[in-house]
């Protein structure tokens, strides 16, 4: 005999809280947000910075556009998530 089917049964019903729940930030999350924050913070100040300095020896814009912008890129850590798989992994 069926009583209910789908989300109306015991099984549903433990579905449906778990869905309410929402994930909580772990410290590890929480630790790299604020990492990216300043990184990009200091990226987005040294790039005015140099823009400046730059224009002042006498680059045109675009150079000193492309200047910055590889400059900037090279500022952004590649290989930063692998880094911490495996800071994670050889801790376990």
């Amino acid at each position: 005999m069926v009583f209910a089917t789908g989300m109306n049964t015991e099984l549903g019903r433990i579905a449906n809280l778990s869905q309410e729940q929402t994930p909580e930030e772990t410290p590890l999350q929480m630790e790299m947000k604020n990492i990216a924050k300043k990184l990009t913070v200091g990226t987005l100040i040294l790039a005015v910075v140099l823009v400046i300095v730059a224009l002042l020896a006498h680059f045109t814009p675009r150079e000193a556009f492309i200047f910055v912008i590889g400059i900037s890129a090279s500022m952004i850590p590649q290989g930063l998530p692998a880094q911490v798989s495996i800071a994670l992994s050889l801790a376990a």
